[in-house]
């Protein structure tokens, strides 16, 4: 009896050690994930500057609408709670790429891109299920216009 437990403490040791392993290689590839789409969300913001229809307000309002979700993302990262941080990135990327989509004009170059970024980030950090339907909606708000 008590070997029946040693043993169980024994395997159950190695799978844990793999079980936090992947969830370091999970939190490490989601780090990387908010750096690098900070850093492409920060090249179109250069871009709008000195640009014929520069609006400075809409650049604010947007830009500080994505600065708001990604402390966001990373105030649920440090808690611990990776998915909620994964859907909560990807939801408020969706979401104000579909209002860039209704307010700004209709669908342009750096806003496709918003969509296939909401679409990378949830095959990256959110699952297979809502990689699907965030591509089913980025396309559907696409052809909204």
């Amino acid at each position: 009896m008590v070997g029946d437990v040693e043993d169980r403490s024994a395997t159950a040791s190695p799978e844990r050690e793999a079980l936090r392993a992947i969830e370091e290689q999970r939190r490490g590839a989601f780090k990387r994930v908010l750096i690098g789409l900070l850093l492409l969300n920060l090249a179109p913001l250069a871009a709008t500057v000195g640009q014929p229809d520069y609006n400075p307000g809409a650049v604010i309002a947007s830009y500080g609408t994505i600065a708001l979700i990604y402390f966001g993302a990373v105030f649920f990262f440090r808690k611990g709670w990776l998915g909620l941080s994964a859907h909560f990135l990807t939801a408020g990327i969706f979401t104000v790429a579909f209002a860039c989509v209704l307010f700004m004009g209709g669908v342009n170059s750096l806003i496709s891109a918003s969509f296939i970024t909401v679409i990378l980030i949830a095959a990256l950090t959110a699952g297979a299920r809502a990689t699907t339907i965030y591509a089913a909606l980025s396309f559907l708000a696409c052809s909204f216009v």
